[in-house]
């Protein structure tokens, strides 16, 4: 569409450009969300595919569970318990060697289409309440911090009775007031579930009062999503500045993320547990075979071609 708008002497030229789609959309219309950041995306190291069943033995190094924690290729519900498991045994290593940000993903409800906030934060308190147990207690004290005080209050007795418990808006408070206010927890704080509520602002918040305090966990923080540009630098400069300064230098230590495909009798997960290689898995059939083992996150455009791949 061409418009030419003229005032005196001066011409002013607006080209708008569309994409013409209904017609001329092809099967694979449902990777529009898996950006492409260059025409000829790095070839990440790999190791070849191999099918892993019972008579395998343990599929991994350091867990004799599944690969990916599912009772079906279906995927009709997550073990819990398992994953809590697992991330702890991950998250007690990173420590040890002194990884200080850490970051934990994992699916709420994947076999549902839509999750509410209610049910994320539910969840994501089940998960957390068994993974600390597994952690123990932790040198120095943990403190772990919720979403909101509701959550805070149907979650203390499910924690491990040797951390503290407290929201991330009355923490933050506490440390605008002065040390004194404030917990004096230096082994571990983690955060659940900080920005679900809709604020961006608790991002920029975070980083700014809490980020050199103690090391750090975050769950379900939804940090790939700011890493991939969910809030654009031009409307959202205090988040970005924040990513780039605390965020980004978080280590995935434990992440389950299951990528979209269109059929419902496969699916395809990426998966990590530290300090094991990162894995692209796929489920079918009972069956699961890792397509792409590598010891970096598999960027973007790996994964889009894999995902291409399962869909034929």
């Amino acid at each position: 569409m061409l418009l030419t708008l003229s005032s005196g002497c001066c011409i002013v030229t607006v080209l708008i450009s569309y994409f013409i789609s209904a017609d001329t959309a092809s099967d694979d219309a449902f990777l529009h969300q898996l950006p492409t950041r260059s025409a000829h995306p790095p070839i990440l190291p790999h190791r070849r595919r191999r099918h892993i069943t019972d008579a395998d033995g343990p599929p991994s190094r350091l867990h004799a569970a599944p690969i990916v924690p599912v009772d079906s290729n279906k995927v009709r519900a997550l073990d819990v318990t398992e994953m809590a498991r697992q991330a702890a045994e991950s998250t007690l290593a990173a420590l040890k060697d002194g990884i200080d940000k850490i970051c934990i993903e994992f699916p709420v409800k994947p076999e549902k289409g839509d999750v509410s906030l209610g049910e994320t934060l539910d969840e994501t308190v089940r998960f957390s309440s068994m993974w600390s147990r597994r952690l123990g207690a932790i040198p120095n004290g943990h403190l772990i911090l919720f979403a909101d005080p509701q959550e805070q209050r149907l979650a203390l007795e499910g924690f491990d009775p040797t951390a503290d418990v407290s929201n991330i808006d009355s923490y933050i408070e506490a440390l605008k007031k002065g040390s004194d206010a404030a917990p004096s927890t230096t082994g571990l704080q983690t955060f659940m579930c900080p920005g679900w509520t809709g604020r961006y602002t608790e991002y920029v918040s975070i980083e700014k009062h809490c980020a050199n305090i103690a090391p750090t966990v975050i769950i379900n923080g939804q940090l790939e999503r700011l890493r991939r540009g969910y809030y654009p630098r031009f409307f959202y400069p205090g988040v970005n500045a924040a990513m780039d300064r605390w965020y980004s230098k978080f280590e995935y230590t434990y992440v389950i993320i299951r990528e979209a495909t269109p059929f419902a009798d496969r699916s395809l997960w990426v998966i990590r547990r530290y300090p094991e290689d990162w894995r692209v898995v796929k489920v079918q059939d009972g069956r699961q075979e890792i397509l792409l083992e590598t010891p970096d996150k598999p960027d973007e455009d790996a994964v889009e071609r894999l995902v291409m791949a399962v869909a034929r």
